[in-house]
């Protein structure tokens, strides 16, 4: 079987990229909308996390299909973090505009939900207070966009996201035989 190039590799790395962040995006939609019960919100958060990267792991084993059933670990990783990429730009140009116009209140819900979680579970007020002024301190500074900051948080999580997936190309990874 013929290997496929280094472009066509990007070149679907870059589709199940959209793919992957369109996915993420309608779930992480839907997931704001269990914010009420900070439990079931993070359970879900994680969740989705971790179809995030099965997606991930998905579509790196079907780009080492179209490769003849063989792919590289450094092939891999070039594939999943091109996907990582294009996923993870489409996921941060949807949460900007998610935050900034569809759901301007994001974090007023989650700190009324947050504090309402704690008082249930009796934590003392000084605690309360505390996570409430980190709160107020957070929505001012949302209020205000931030370019350093932004890209700093999506480099951030596109470095944690490579270190996941790694670990889903050292999964999928398969040498081609010497002969």
């Amino acid at each position: 079987m013929e290997s496929i190039t280094v472009a066509e590799r990007n070149k679907m790395s870059v589709k199940y990229g959209l793919i992957t962040g369109v996915v993420y995006i309608i779930l992480f939609s839907v997931t704001n909308l269990l914010m009420s019960n900070v439990i079931m919100y993070n359970v879900i958060r994680g969740l989705v996390y971790i179809l995030y990267m099965g997606l991930i792991g998905v579509f790196v084993t079907q780009i080492k299909k179209a490769d003849g059933g063989f792919i590289e670990f450094k092939d891999a990783f070039g594939a999943a973090f091109v996907m990582l990429l294009t996923a993870g730009i489409l996921y941060y140009i949807y949460s900007y505009i998610y935050f900034q116009y569809l759901d301007p209140h994001y974090l007023e819900k989650m700190k009324t939900s947050v504090i309402t979680y704690m008082e249930t579970h009796k934590v003392p007020d000084e605690s309360i207070d505390a996570t409430a002024k980190k709160f107020d301190e957070q929505i001012i500074e949302a209020k205000t966009f931030h370019f350093g900051k932004t890209m700093l948080g999506f480099f951030g999580f596109l470095v944690m996201d490579s270190l996941f997936g790694m670990l889903v190309c050292l999964i999928v990874k398969k040498q081609r035989p010497m002969f």
